[in-house]
């Protein structure tokens, strides 16, 4: 994502459950709870190429070479950092959740404001 980009929202802190992830959203002062699928979202980082790494190193003559593969999504959780797994549930929430939504004020809360 580009650092430029204003953040529609932040994620404070998520949950692991068998089943699902429970996601704390946060903007402006107000907290929304969000429960993903755990079995969805699991899916979608191995077709987005979430789970695939590259290693560049030398051989003994000091040719480069790279190799490369894909982490078994049991890894994911110990292997990236909670800022990176942070940074994948927002990406994900942006691209397959109608994120807008989440923020919203009821209709009747505004018409009483008017």
């Amino acid at each position: 994502m580009n650092a430029n980009l204003k953040k529609l929202f932040q994620i404070g802190e998520f949950n692991l459950f068998d089943d699902e992830i429970e996601v704390f959203l946060l903007k402006d002062g107000e907290e929304k709870t969000l429960f993903i699928s755990r079995e969805k979202f699991e899916k979608w980082l191995k077709e987005d190429s979430r789970l695939d790494w590259t290693f560049d190193c030398a051989d003994t003559l000091g040719e480069h070479y790279q190799e490369t593969g894909t982490m078994p999504v049991e890894s994911y959780y110990e292997a990236f950092t909670i800022e990176e797994v942070k940074t994948d549930l927002y990406d994900y929430i942006i691209k397959k959740m109608d994120c807008k939504k989440f923020f919203e004020a009821p209709l009747n809360h505004i018409l009483e404001n008017i």
